[in-house]
């Protein structure tokens, strides 16, 4: 498996008037004497005080009431490109408006979307005390817009590149804001390049005499990649994108497509233009970076 999950029950933490050691000691599911210095109560509480998620694992205060909290905790330990929608993934496990939903890639390690329609990672649907925390040390990448159609003048049009897919889309309550870390990367998908344009010729009488394709464009780049354009007629399909690198351009007798966009970058032009990058952060009105020592590529929308 390449996404692990762990959860501390609510059930055994939440709706109390008070909160003793032993409750807390029995949501870690440990046995025997539990101290402030255990390194368990650390991890736990390092991924509930979003202000500090590198907290020190010894001589630094502890907020009991933070302990009340669901901890939804998610690893990515391998390359995986499935996305995490965090409601569906927490299931009944969500604890609606008491949950702390946090994803950690690590590093070598790349998360990315399964298509352009789905964000590698996708939160909506918290409540206003909810929290979302993503750190991460890998790459996180929104999956490669497809190549456009070649068109041949007299009965198809080229197609237009397709837009690269999200990387990470977030979306809460007014006022709201999740957290990132960042030391990886994170990057929208690349665009798909922008399929040629053909040509024909007449006969005597202006009937078609032949009908000649322009070359299909270039799939874009993303952990899934896009795929090249279709090939027609004369034309060959265009070429698929890498994880990294768009497919390339080419020409036919009838006319040149665009290149696909490298990770995070726009599809070149054919007779048409080529996709745009497709998001890193689609609503960055609802987060916080308190890491930007990562790289990110692609479009920024606020939400």
């Amino acid at each position: 498996m390449t996404i692990t999950s762990s959860f501390i029950p609510a059930e055994t933490l939440a709706d109390k008037s008070q909160i003793s050691m032993s409750q807390i000691r029995t949501g870690l599911g440990q046995t025997g004497v539990l101290s402030f210095g255990d390194a368990d109560i650390y991890r736990f509480y390092k991924f509930q005080y979003l202000t500090s998620p590198n907290i020190p694992t010894s001589g630094d205060s502890v907020n009991m009431n933070r302990m009340r909290r669901q901890l939804a905790l998610f690893t990515v330990t391998n390359d995986d490109s499935s996305g995490i929608n965090a409601i569906s993934r927490m299931g009944t496990n969500y604890r609606s408006g008491a949950t702390t939903f946090t994803v950690i890639i690590n590093s070598g390690v790349i998360l990315g979307a399964p298509n352009t329609s789905t964000p590698a990672i996708n939160i909506e649907g918290f409540q206003p005390t909810d929290d979302a925390v993503i750190i991460n040390n890998g790459i996180i990448s929104g999956a490669g817009g497809k190549g456009g159609d070649p068109g041949n003048l007299a009965t198809a049009n080229p197609t237009l590149g397709a837009i690269g897919g999200t990387a990470i889309k977030i979306r809460g309550p007014s006022g709201w804001k999740g957290t990132i870390d960042n030391v990886g990367e994170i990057y929208g998908g690349g665009g798909g390049g922008g399929g040629g344009e053909g040509y024909f010729t007449l006969t005597n009488n202006n009937k078609v005499r032949n009908n000649f394709y322009g070359a299909a464009g270039g799939g874009g780049a993303g952990f899934v990649v896009g795929q090249g354009g279709a090939g027609l007629g004369n034309a060959a399909g265009g070429q698929d994108g890498t994880r990294t690198t768009g497919g390339g351009a080419q020409s036919s007798v009838g006319g040149s497509s665009g290149k696909g966009g490298n990770i995070g970058v726009a599809g070149g032009s054919g007779a048409v233009a080529g996709g745009q990058p497709g998001y890193y952060l689609d609503g960055s009105a609802y987060i916080t970076f308190i890491n930007h020592a990562g790289t990110k590529g692609g479009q920024i929308r606020s939400g």
